[in-house]
């Protein structure tokens, strides 16, 4: 079978020269380059299974919630290496892994790490994503280390509810749900130009409406942004921006739904795959179960849909985590050390399908 592989992004080396003993820190690019700049080896698309019309399994026609389609396998691969460029002592390695959500499935197939290394684990953090946690004692100048995992990941593709008027935002949330509310960084929902772009989008329509279903609302904004905000090449990292201009990237355009998702109380989040971008909004069916949604920047995939299937690396744009003081859209891969000379820090992931 032929197998693809695309190499999702890599880091840029940092070289710091300071004091002896400072912990030195690498960080890897956050977040990743936008889809537009995915270096591609050899592309083909699913031959099973990828498209608006893959087969949906009997017993999930009925059943609320979004339908899936038949899984397609990749095999995927998360690897660092570390170059010392001086003595350095007291590594720590941390690397963004996937994990399991509704439409994907992830097991673990290898776990390649130095003879040296003191300890290793799957770190779980609430709100955030998997991430592989390492340490190493010491690496002499000039010598290197390699860590490398690998993933065997079913993921199928997602298509909408059969009944998209039976699901409305919902009126209380539990207090995890409340965090999709928040603003995050790039993404300001309460940002006065976002409220009046709801405002535009729902033009005519009351918020008491009962003839416009939510899902109609959502769909009114996402036809608004894909009107009025031109395409463009060049990342602008913020919504207020987005609107000032009425350009954006994808990615950009994707951060404008989701705030203003928010800003109309219903939650949101960004879902980072490997090579593209997209958003998810969350509403409740009339049974009262809650469910996740994709809405893809795309006049041409359906909303609700997610046709396509890629590796999902991580759902949700702020997180925390213990090695960064700040608020991260993206959770890239971290190293620390102590040492006179910054250890120099490659990264790539990416998937081959199988």
């Amino acid at each position: 079978m032929k197998h693809i592989l695309e190499i999702f992004w890599t880091t840029t080396v940092f070289l710091v020269t300071v004091s002896f003993h400072q912990v030195l820190v690498a960080t890897l690019q956050t977040p990743p380059p936008a889809s537009g700049a995915t270096q591609t080896l050899t592309v083909e698309k699913p031959d099973s299974g990828g498209g608006a019309d893959g087969v949906v399994d009997d017993d999930e026609v009925d059943q609320p919630g979004p339908r899936l389609g038949e899984p397609v396998r990749f095999e995927y691969r998360v690897a660092a290496k570390i170059v010392a460029t001086a003595q350095a002592r007291q590594i720590l390695v941390t690397l963004p892994v996937p994990q399991d959500w509704p439409e994907q499935s992830v097991v673990t197939v290898t776990e390649d790490v130095p003879p040296a290394t003191e300890k290793m684990e799957i770190r779980e953090l609430k709100l955030a994503p998997r991430q592989m946690v390492a340490t190493l004692p010491s690496l002499a100048s000039g010598e290197s280390a390699i860590f490398s995992l690998t993933f065997d990941v079913e993921i199928r593709p997602i298509l909408p509810p059969a009944d998209p008027d039976q699901y409305s935002r919902p009126e209380k949330l539990e207090r995890d749900m409340k965090h999709w509310l928040d603003e995050s960084p790039g993404i300001e929902s309460r940002d006065s130009r976002v409220k009046t772009a709801v405002r535009k989008a729902l033009e005519g329509v009351a918020e008491d409406d009962a003839t416009v279903s939510d899902w109609d609302k959502i769909a009114k904004i996402r036809d608004w942004i894909l009107a009025n905000i031109e395409p463009a090449s060049e990342d602008n990292r913020d919504t207020g921006v987005t609107l000032k201009y009425l350009k954006g990237t994808e990615r950009n355009r994707t951060r404008l739904f989701i705030a203003m998702c928010r800003a109309s109380k219903i939650p949101a989040r960004m879902v980072w795959c490997d090579g593209n971008e997209h958003a998810e909004f969350y509403l409740e069916h009339s049974s009262g179960e809650g469910f996740w949604f994709p809405c893809r920047m795309s006049p041409a995939i359906e909303m609700g849909a997610n046709p396509n299937p890629a590796v999902v690396q991580q759902k949700g744009d702020h997180f925390r985590v213990p090695e960064k003081k700040e608020e991260l859209e993206f959770v890239s891969g971290f190293i620390y050390a102590r040492s006179t000379s910054q250890p120099q820090f490659g990264y790539v992931e990416g998937q081959v399908r199988k």
